[in-house]
């Protein structure tokens, strides 16, 4: 498909697709853009997403969700049920920190196996995966943006 589309002009693809190294598959490299979220920004807006999720809509799809977040059972999930009253600060409170790539990271980084390792990783492994996300942005995006700005 990108060879077709690429052979007949210019293209635009507008996905959510982490970093793809075109020339690794035998194909020209694109001219890469990228409009992403405040870190912290996009964590208040999937918490308070997900809280609504669960404990408003109650559709099926958010507690599936959340099983597969949290861990399987019906046990698991009536124990979350304590999060609808809570905000933001009280929850992460609770939070146990783990050493994650994170999802900027992994974004940037791309589809090599050092971005798709499994957190939590030890540093040598976090350090890796930022170094190329910072090479990709350096070398092959023209421009990187931030939404809130």
């Amino acid at each position: 498909m990108v060879s077709a589309l690429g052979s007949q002009g210019r293209v635009l693809y507008d996905r959510h697709v982490l970093y793809v190294d075109f020339p690794r598959f035998g194909l020209p490299q694109p001219s890469y853009i990228n409009m992403v979220r405040d870190p912290l920004a996009m964590q208040l807006s999937a918490y308070y997403f997900w809280r609504e999720c669960f404990c408003v809509a109650r559709q099926p799809f958010c507690v599936s969700a959340l099983s597969q977040m949290q861990g399987d059972g019906d046990h698991q999930i009536r124990s979350m049920r304590h999060i609808c009253s809570m905000g933001i600060d009280d929850v992460y409170a609770q939070v146990d920190p783990q050493p994650t790539v994170g999802l900027m990271t992994r974004w940037f980084c791309g589809q090599d196996p050092v971005c798709k390792a499994p957190d939590p990783q030890p540093h040598t492994q976090r350090h890796l995966a930022l170094e190329r996300a910072v090479h990709h942005i350096r070398m092959m995006y023209v421009w990187v943006g931030v939404l809130e700005r």
